[in-house]
């Protein structure tokens, strides 16, 4: 066994319960955070059965949890090869670019508190963006959405946009489609972004989740039920499941470019960015998996919490060495 083998074992056998962790402590405002969305948000999805209800849902805390633009980024609506993009531009000049995919489960898109969360990470990054309202399931199942990220990303380039001042970068869903992404440009043999950044990536499919049940446990935001639904929606063909673009975690990671992961220690879907991190360390990959302690998923988007500050620095740092 050579030495990213151990290093890639290492990262999928480790119990995370236990740490090492990037935060020392956990404040107490995540903590709060955490009882409300245990209260508020997963009892509350947990009952609603049916997309078109969870969207309601989840557009109804969109204001709630935005963070504000800030007053130095234009935002401006346009279509991108026929795909729908929020273009976000900083009044500084920015080299780099953004390509941020949004999370919802694959079906749903909540724009306030993404266009104020992108917003944070072109001031961190100093890039301008471009995000895709990628088409949604389950009217839309797989490949629509990737067929669309897809699209935006060779407009990219098409552009003229050097694709090493490109990162991209997703959260959940948009995480699974920022990997799935890097298997459609090999695919293509397009070139790769200068690097990746995945939040809470979701990477498989639920019934391939180790102990699903005790995991959802501990979340303070998703039950299996949810999960499942999500899943079943985006890929509800069980021959696409196996599919590297559909699900990544299928892939072969060889010539994938550096990827950072944040994810939290409670979360359900933490064997998801384990198992991506330990199959891109072991075929050689620069990989930077950091396990937060009792963050919910996708803590970095909750700008209330001194944790998701915390996180978007070492993106901006990831992102600098990696675009300089």
């Amino acid at each position: 066994m050579n030495d990213q083998e151990r290093s890639a074992a290492t990262l999928e056998s480790r119990d995370y319960s236990t740490g090492p962790f990037v935060n020392p402590r956990v404040s107490w405002r995540a903590r709060l955070l955490n009882r409300a969305l245990q209260t508020f948000v997963k009892r509350r999805m947990h009952n609603l059965p049916e997309i078109p209800a969870l969207r309601r849902f989840m557009l109804k805390t969109d204001a709630r949890l935005a963070a504000p633009v800030s007053g130095d980024i234009d935002v401006q609506t346009m279509k991108v090869s026929g795909v729908p993009c929020h273009s976000l531009t900083r009044r500084q000049s920015s080299s780099r670019t953004l390509l941020y995919l949004h999370g919802g489960g694959f079906c749903a898109h909540t724009p306030k508190t993404y266009n104020g969360f992108a917003a944070r990470l072109c001031d961190a990054f100093e890039a301008n963006a471009l995000l895709p309202d990628y088409r949604l399931a389950p009217e839309h199942p797989y490949p629509a959405a990737i067929d669309d990220c897809f699209a935006v990303y060779r407009y990219l380039l098409d552009q003229g946009t050097d694709p090493g001042r490109i990162v991209v970068a997703g959260d959940s869903a948009g995480g699974c489609l920022a990997l799935a992404l890097m298997m459609r440009l090999r695919r293509e043999g397009l070139p790769m972004p200068g690097c990746v950044v995945a939040m809470s990536p979701a990477t498989d499919h639920p019934d391939n989740s180790p102990d699903l049940e005790a995991a959802t446990r501990n979340d303070p935001m998703f039950s299996p039920e949810v999960l499942h639904l999500f899943a079943s929606s985006y890929v509800p063909r069980p021959e696409d499941r196996t599919n590297p673009e559909a699900l990544p975690l299928n892939g072969e990671y060889e010539g994938l470019p550096p990827l950072q992961i944040h994810v939290g220690s409670t979360e359900a879907l933490l064997s998801h960015s384990a198992r991506a991190a330990a199959k891109a360390t072991a075929a050689g990959v620069e990989v930077s998996l950091n396990v937060w302690d009792s963050m919910p998923h996708v803590h970095p988007i909750f700008h209330l919490i001194p944790e998701s500050g915390q996180a978007i620095d070492m993106m901006a740092t990831f992102v600098r060495r990696h675009l300089p």
